[in-house]
C-alpha cells in the first residue's frame, strides 16, 4: 500500500508542538521513538504541508526546513519503525515517562508547565546532592534549566498535538 510522508531536514516529520517561540515540528527518529505522520494521498500531504507552512512562525521556513513530500510503501514504513525500535504494531504514544526512560536529545512534552523540553542530560546524585541537598533527588537539564522529575508529568512528544488542537483550536487531519 503506498503512503505519504512529509521529509524535512534530515528527519522525517511526525507531528507538531509547542514551545516557547511557537509551534514547530519534531521528527520520527531514535530519539524520540514516535511514528511518522503518514497520508493517504499526495494532494493530503500537500494540504498538510500548506499548514505547516502557515503556523510555524519561522521567516525562511522554506528553506530552514527544507520540507518535501516522499512515498513509501508498508515495507518502508516497517523498516524505519524497527530502525528507531518501535514494534509496528504496539505502539502506545501517550504513556508517561519513568525517570530511565529519559535520554539525551530525546524531546519530551512536560504536561505541568504545558510545554516542549529537550534532555540535555541527567543530573548524576553526587550533583543533586550538590545543588539540592539531596542525593535522591531525579533532576535532568533541558536546553534552558533543571527539571525535577514527577511521576505522570513527562509525556512523549506527540501529546503537544492535542495541546495546540485546543490551544488554537485547529483541525489536523
Amino acid at each position: 500500500m503506498k503512503m505519504y510522508l512529509i521529509k524535512y531536514k534530515d528527519g522525517i516529520y511526525a507531528g507538531i508542538y509547542i514551545n516557547k517561540f511557537g509551534p514547530d515540528c519534531y521528527p520520527s527518529d531514535k530519539s524520540n521513538k514516535h511514528k511518522p505522520k503518514i497520508f493517504e494521498t499526495w494532494n493530503d500531504a500537500k494540504k498538510h504541508l500548506v499548514y505547516l507552512k502557515k503556523i510555524i512562525p519561522h521567516e525562511e521556513t522554506e528553506d530552514y526546513y527544507n520540507f518535501h513530500i516522499i512515498e513509501w510503501l508498508d515495507v518502508n514504513l516497517e523498516r524505519h519503525l524497527q530502525s528507531i525500535g518501535l514494534n509496528p504494531t504496539r505502539h502506545n504514544q501517550f504513556k508517561p515517562y519513568h525517570f530511565e526512560d529519559l535520554k539525551p536529545k530525546m524531546w519530551v512534552w512536560d504536561n505541568k508547565e504545558k510545554d516542549c523540553e529537550r534532555i540535555r542530560r541527567k543530573l548524576k546524585p553526587w550533583e543533586c546532592e550538590h545543588l539540592y541537598h539531596d542525593r535522591d533527588k531525579r533532576v535532568f537539564m533541558s536546553e534552558w534549566y533543571a527539571i525535577e522529575f514527577e511521576e505522570n508529568r513527562f509525556f512523549p512528544i506527540q501529546m503537544a498535538e492535542k495541546e495546540l488542537l485546543e490551544l488554537y483550536g485547529l483541525k489536523i487531519k
